[in-house]
């Protein structure tokens, strides 16, 4: 290891403190924000998994068919919250069906983005991706690096 990495040990591996909210999602009204000029038609929820509060390793997963009814989700989550105690669970992941059109004149193209709680997300950094997570940071989703937040508090 030292000869390649010129290192005697691996310097600790940085944890990764920034956080997803998820818990807005819960809301059927919850908007996306897009930039404008983004080419981000409209944004779907397609999945919840939602984790117990009281009971580790307890997971409800509701999957909808949101191509009729883009709130099919929502729908779904009425129901079962006529049952259970909606408020002992968490929202750990959410899969969203973004369509996009990035080409005037092309088809657009439909983006499915799966964040886990708490900071796992399957966009990468690509200039589509990156729009995508502009919109997840302007809709309040996307977490904010430490330095952003302190410059935030400082202004």
């Amino acid at each position: 290891m030292s000869a390649i990495l010129k290192l005697d040990e691996l310097p600790p591996d940085p944890k990764d403190a920034r956080v997803y909210d998820l818990a807005p999602l819960l809301q059927k009204n919850f908007d996306f924000v897009p930039a404008v000029g983004s080419g981000i038609e409209k944004v779907v929820v397609k999945k919840l998994r939602l984790s117990s509060r009281v009971k580790k390793g307890d997971r409800i997963t509701l999957e909808a068919d949101t191509a009729v009814n883009p709130d099919a989700v929502y729908a779904l989550l009425e129901q079962i919250g006529k049952t259970l105690p909606m408020n002992q669970y968490n929202i750990t992941q959410v899969e969203l069906a973004a369509t996009v059109a990035e080409i005037a004149g092309k088809p657009a193209k439909t983006v499915t983005i799966r964040i886990t709680h708490p900071n796992s997300c399957s966009l990468k950094y690509d200039e589509l991706d990156l729009k995508l997570r502009d919109m997840l940071a302007a809709s309040g989703i996307e977490p904010k690096e430490l330095a952003e937040e302190a410059e935030a508090v400082e202004a």
